[in-house]
């Protein structure tokens, strides 16, 4: 799942157990019968709280914590996206075949794209889903039966004629999932350039903005 990272600031247990200690220490040297006592000790763990509250100051430690997009379909989508990275960066671990091994890093780079893409646009998981439930299976599918193939010592015709297929095709899918990535930033593109075009002319019938003249 796709993550997000925060500062939180762990106060120190260390000046509460200085409350005790001076309690403990006032207990032994203090005549705890008589109350004035109580207020020296008081005094005491409350002056031992404020110094090491002073010179132990809270740590702060980063927390990585899933992102959700308040969409169950963006989210399972982001869940089923994380596991076939997984998979496909423990393909580029074991593959040795150079050119399949740079289609897998494009296919990683690509798929971590999309999922950032349903972060900010939810809605269009459901457009996107044929990738989590076909083209990613699918391809898995494939590299962990090249990988399979690989490992094999002695390699007759058919499984040479696989891999060779199998490498014929990487390119062509890690293209696919790169364009698929430049028609959604393109139509992302032209709702701006339409949000701008409706903004100017909004702002001439209001006579906000002056009409320019032709040629400047």
């Amino acid at each position: 799942m796709k993550e997000k990272t925060r500062i939180v600031k762990v106060e120190s247990a260390v000046p509460y157990y200085l409350i005790g200690i001076s309690w403990a220490v006032m207990a032994f040297i203090l005549d705890m019968t008589q109350w004035v006592s109580y207020l020296i000790a008081a005094a005491g763990s409350i002056v031992c709280f404020a110094l090491a509250k002073k010179f132990i100051p809270a740590k702060e430690i980063t927390v990585s914590e899933p992102i959700s997009t308040q969409d169950e379909t963006a989210d399972e989508f982001l869940r089923q996206g994380e596991k076939f990275i997984t998979q496909l960066e423990t393909l580029h671990k074991n593959i040795d075949q150079s050119d399949v091994k740079q289609s897998i890093m494009r296919l990683i780079s690509a798929t971590n794209r999309l999922l950032d893409y349903v972060v900010e646009h939810p809605r269009q998981a459901t457009r996107l889903r044929k990738f989590m439930t076909y083209y990613l299976p699918t391809l898995t599918k494939m590299l962990h039966s090249y990988e399979t193939l690989e490992d094999e010592t002695i390699k007759g015709e058919n499984m040479t004629h696989t891999m060779q297929e199998i490498e014929g095709v990487m390119g062509t899918v890690a293209d696919a999932f790169e364009k698929q990535l430049d028609i959604l930033y393109a139509e992302e593109k032209m709702d701006i350039i339409s949000d701008i075009q409706v903004m100017e002319t909004l702002m001439r019938q209001q006579g906000l903005t002056e009409e320019k003249e032709h040629g400047r």
